[in-house]
C-alpha cells in the first residue's frame, strides 16, 4: 500500500497515512486537531536510486552511462 501525504485545511499540520490506492481519496481525520474530512491530499514526491555493478547505491540523478556504467556505455556489451 502506497503512504499518501496531506494538509489539514484546519491547522495547517502535515501528515501520512498509509492506504489503499481506492481509498487516496476518501475523506481521513487530522491527527492533531481532530478533525474529520478537513484534509486535503499534497502531491508528493520519491527519491529513485540506482546500484551500480560494484553494489553502490546512487541518487539516479548522479546516473551516466556513458561513463561505463550502463547500457550502450559498455557495460551491457550493446553496440551503438
Amino acid at each position: 500500500m502506497p503512504v499518501y501525504a496531506y494538509k489539514c485545511i484546519e491547522c495547517g499540520s502535515d501528515f501520512e497515512r498509509l492506504r489503499g490506492i481506492s481509498s487516496k481519496d476518501s475523506e481521513v481525520g487530522c491527527p492533531s486537531c481532530g478533525t474529520a474530512g478537513k484534509a486535503k491530499r499534497k502531491l508528493s514526491t520519491f527519491a529513485a536510486v540506482t546500484r551500480t555493478a560494484d553494489g553502490v547505491t546512487r541518487p539516479a540523478s548522479s546516473y551516466n552511462p556513458s561513463n561505463g556504467g550502463g547500457c550502450c556505455g559498455g557495460g551491457c556489451g550493446c553496440a551503438h
